[in-house]
């Protein structure tokens, strides 16, 4: 009975930790996307910038374009940090579950049980540097398509 207990309180605790996390990454994409937005936007109307980028420059619909790239960078980001600070915690407190020897009194005899040594977190961080050097290559190209799909979104209107 106390293990369907705490499996709730368990699934309960990781459902609340990920609401949680969602809701700050919003809040923190939308307070970018304001503060970048109106910072972005005073340059742009000072000094009559936005005649010299909209009349001398072939760049056509020049906010519109600003505030979208700025929209889609804060979202962006507010995904990304709560990644770039949880995984080194998270690669720390797993490699010392990984190495950790755990004791266990049975008979008066004191056994000591491996998990996985030390070749648990090597072969997890060569695995990391694998998957690392294909997400690059994936990354280069999806970005060159992500670039052309905002080229010719740019073109369209």
């Amino acid at each position: 009975m106390w293990t369907i207990r705490f499996s709730i309180l368990y699934v309960v605790g990781i459902s609340l930790m990920l609401g949680v996390t969602n809701l700050v990454s919003g809040h923190l994409a939308l307070f970018l996307r304001t503060a970048i937005s109106e910072r972005l936007h005073s340059f742009y109307f000072k000094n009559q910038n936005f005649y010299t980028v909209n009349n001398l420059m072939e760049i056509d619909n020049a906010d519109q374009r600003l505030t979208q790239d700025i929209g889609t960078a804060c979202t962006l980001v507010s995904e990304i940090l709560p990644l770039f600070l949880m995984n080194p915690i998270l690669v720390i407190v797993y490699t010392y579950l990984c190495v950790e020897r755990y004791s266990l009194f049975f008979n008066e005899l004191l056994f000591t049980l491996n998990r996985a040594g030390w070749l648990g977190p090597i072969a997890s961080y060569i695995m990391f540097v694998i998957y690392a050097i294909i997400t690059h290559f994936v990354t280069i190209w999806s970005s060159k398509a992500v670039y052309e799909h905002d080229r010719q979104e740019g073109n369209f209107r």
